[in-house]
């Protein structure tokens, strides 16, 4: 595919502007009464993955989230290395838990959506 003028890229940029400025807010208590349970907004990810280690001489396990839409962090365990564990809310509202240990997040920004955080 050829590459879009500036002309035809601006239009994209303001489709993508009003398309992020109408989504609807995130919205936690909509997951969760559980007062323990902080859940910040990652609607700006098309995917996230999750890198655990293994032993040594094999490749790493690597759990993919497609979509997700918000998390819930909490810090590892005692003695557990790596990342605490985390709940992810996905576009369907289905929930997902990663467990503590994990040594590497990798993730794709959905095209014109910033960062809040």
């Amino acid at each position: 595919m050829d590459e879009l003028t500036e002309a035809q890229q601006a239009l994209v940029n303001y489709y993508i502007d009003i398309a992020v400025e109408d989504s609807p807010k995130f919205d936690p208590s909509k997951y969760t009464d559980n007062p323990d349970l902080e859940f910040r907004d990652i609607s700006n990810e098309r995917w996230r993955t999750y890198i655990f280690p293994t032993a040594e001489g094999l490749p790493n396990v690597e759990i993919k989230i497609d979509d997700p839409k918000a998390v819930a962090t909490k810090p590892p365990p005692p003695g557990v290395s790596g990342g605490g564990p985390h709940r992810i809310v996905c576009k369907d509202g289905l929930g997902c838990y990663v467990p503590a240990g994990w040594i590497g997040i990798e993730w794709e920004w959905i095209e014109g959506v910033k960062w809040d955080w």
